[in-house]
């Protein structure tokens, strides 16, 4: 946790004047070409586009970019996760819808950081312990909240009822064995630093556990083309997997296991998204493909669909 706010703004500041800088060098790129760059300011600037057409390009130019689990944290005076605050370069699927949707509401390089901060961090205080760590119990809430998304679900479903799942996070064991969870297997600050692990035993001490719910459309419902003709290109699609953990003991019970972005190219319907799997980068494939993938699965249950906001 930053405790000193010069010091915590201080830092944010230089990573924004680094994202400007890179920015600026940045020539305009192709929709079709994969890129490991960040957006250029042409169309950071483009506040006249819809929010549609902003995340469909601004989302297809990181196609190719590669999956990393965790690529971020609180920047260089992190009490716990040292990782940039924010990059362009690699992805999880978390961070990448971060990464696109800040870019989406802003309009200049400095309001990229302040937009993913926002989308980040309970209230926008950049602190480990008030990061979004949890789709289910804090991430959307918190952005539900701001306006930024907004569960559309029970439109494209029609009138087919909506399944809830539940589950209970278990904030409290989960900072406490965090220091064995693969998403730190890269973070060496905390396997080295004392005072690292001591905050996490204080996030542990002060931690509640919850219970977090969550409307989705379920998977009976997914083979109907109607319905899926019905999710508008640039919508965020969360992939159910009720009272499921990625890491086993080490992971708190979730209902989200993946989230990424319905994109419409021509008459096709694709998810794009961060995918861990053999392509391990930013890819499109066909979302009824995916669906019918994820349903040979028994933990698969069905999807959540949101809209994203205007700044």
């Amino acid at each position: 946790m930053h405790r000193n706010s010069d010091l915590r703004f201080g830092s944010i500041r230089a990573q924004i004047l680094a994202i400007a800088a890179m920015l600026a060098s940045v020539t305009h790129l192709t929709l079709a070409a994969p890129a490991r760059a960040p957006a250029p300011a042409s169309v950071l600037a483009s506040a006249g586009q819809s929010v549609v057409t902003r995340i469909e390009a601004i989302s297809a130019k990181y196609l190719g970019t590669p999956y990393l689990l965790d690529p971020l944290g609180e920047g260089p005076g992190g009490a716990i996760d040292r990782d940039p605050l924010i990059r362009f370069d690699a992805f999880d699927c978390q961070t990448y819808v971060e990464t696109v949707i800040a870019e989406v509401r802003a309009n200049s390089a400095e309001q990229v950081v302040d937009e993913l901060r926002l989308i980040r961090y309970q209230g926008g205080v950049v602190d480990f312990g008030k990061r979004n760590h949890f789709p289910d119990a804090d991430w959307i809430p918190n952005n539900v909240a701001l306006g930024i998304v907004t569960d559309i679900g029970a439109t494209i479903a029609g009138g087919r009822p909506l399944k809830v799942a539940r589950t209970y996070i278990t904030r409290r064991a989960w900072f406490v064995n965090l220091a064995d969870n693969p998403t730190q297997q890269h973070n060496d600050y905390l396997k080295t630093h004392t005072e690292a692990r001591g905050e996490l035993r204080r996030l542990a001490a002060i931690a509640s556990d919850s219970t977090a719910r969550i409307s989705y459309i379920p998977k009976e419902a997914l083979s109907d083309e109607s319905l899926l003709e019905r999710i508008p290109s640039g919508s965020l699609i969360f992939i159910i997997r009720p009272h499921t953990s990625m890491f086993g003991r080490v992971g708190s019970l979730q209902n989200i296991a993946h989230m990424g972005f319905a994109i419409r190219r021509g008459e096709r319907l694709m998810y794009r998204h961060a995918s861990s799997g053999a392509a391990k980068s930013v890819i499109d494939i066909g979302l009824a493909s995916y669906l019918r993938i994820a349903a040979r699965s028994k933990s698969f249950d069905g999807i959540a669909v949101y809209s994203i906001g205007a700044r």
